[in-house]
């Protein structure tokens, strides 16, 4: 039962993070938790989540797609576009939980409870660095390609 509610506590605190972080920065609710889908539900499940949001992003460019609102190659580019976000983001989910987990222990030394928030915070910063950077990598290879 604890574990449970702590569970929930954690989710709705890492929805709360991912808005007010996508309102910062100007992105959807949405790309901000796909980004870091461990911050959704800690751990594997958090990986899945980043897969789900990957699988209805790709759902609605192909309804766009369509429907004439996007071309063949446009659909391309946002689903190769969001695979390598999402890999990017979960190579970083994994290894900013790790991180987390351990500077969270070294700056809130309450057992448990640093290792809790630290988990959560480097979980959604390593997924989001991580989307963000494989993004990147992945529209100079694309502009590489083009040139060539």
């Amino acid at each position: 039962m604890t574990l449970q509610t702590a569970s929930m506590s954690l989710k709705s605190t890492s929805i709360a993070v991912a808005t007010a972080t996508a309102s910062a920065s100007g992105a959807s609710t949405a790309t901000v938790l796909s980004a870091g889908g461990a911050v959704a539900a800690p751990g594997p499940i958090g990986l899945l989540v980043s897969g789900v949001f990957f699988s209805a992003q790709t759902g609605l460019d192909y309804r766009r797609f369509k429907k004439g609102v996007i071309t063949k190659q446009e659909f391309k580019r946002r689903t190769k576009r969001g695979a390598f976000a999402t890999g990017g983001s979960m190579v970083g989910t994994t290894g900013g939980m790790v991180g987390g987990f351990f500077a969270g222990q070294l700056l809130i030394p309450i057992r448990v409870v640093g290792g809790i928030i630290g988990t959560v915070v480097g979980g959604f910063a390593g997924g989001f660095t991580g989307a963000k950077v494989s993004t990147a990598l992945y529209d100079k290879i694309e502009a590489k390609m083009a040139a060539a």
